[in-house]
């Protein structure tokens, strides 16, 4: 379909028809349906990231994360470059609200550690583990938990999500040349943890 010669674009076939840069630019003239089918298309994906980023938040928080997120996009429609794949580009406003919510609960758990032993304790241990922390039931996510986060983030965006090294680095705010270093000395690292675990 060519949105310029479209006045209005209202018809859920319409939308389901569009790419997701059709898509942004009818975001950005203000078509809110446009956002409505984002969601439908990636509010599972900005969920993963935000369970990978946050292991232990709960449901509701997720869901309250994920409108967050959302909101985020539509005030930042006007700054999408149309040349470029709309997914990587959302998978970094998800990365870094995540961050963000990851770093403000600890904080505040911080702040309640003052009047609580017991309360700083707890929330220590979580927000030191909470990048690392991996179900060891599978060999290879346990072969993950011993990476480095830069290396973990690389592997997890090539190997699991399917990003080119250039998409990578713009989410991740690296050089290219960074993310082939990360992504080969985490490469080496698994098959090293991996023949470990398998030893043990």
């Amino acid at each position: 379909m060519n949105i310029q010669g479209s006045r209005q674009t209202n018809s859920r076939a319409d939308i389901q028809s569009l790419s997701d840069n059709d898509l942004m630019t009818l975001l950005q003239r203000g078509n809110m349906k446009a956002l409505e089918e984002l969601y439908v298309r990636y509010g599972n994906m900005v969920k993963s990231v935000i369970f990978r980023v946050v292991p232990n938040i709960n449901a509701v928080d997720v869901d309250d994360l994920t409108q967050e997120i959302f909101i985020a996009l539509l005030k930042s429609a006007g700054q999408f470059d149309g040349a470029k794949r709309f997914k990587p580009w959302l998978y970094g406003i998800a990365a870094n609200k995540a961050l963000d919510n990851r770093r403000t609960d600890c904080l505040h758990a911080n702040l309640l550690g003052r009047h609580s032993e017991s309360v700083q304790a707890a929330h220590k241990t979580h927000c030191e583990n909470v990048d690392t922390k991996m179900d060891v039931r599978h060999q290879l996510e346990s072969a993950f938990a011993v990476l480095p986060k830069e290396q973990h983030d690389v592997m997890i965006l090539h190997a699991v999500e399917g990003f080119k090294g250039a998409e990578i680095a713009h989410i991740l705010g690296i050089e290219i040349n960074t993310v082939w270093v990360r992504l080969h000395r985490a490469r080496k690292a698994l098959s090293n943890a991996l023949k470990d675990v398998t030893a043990g």
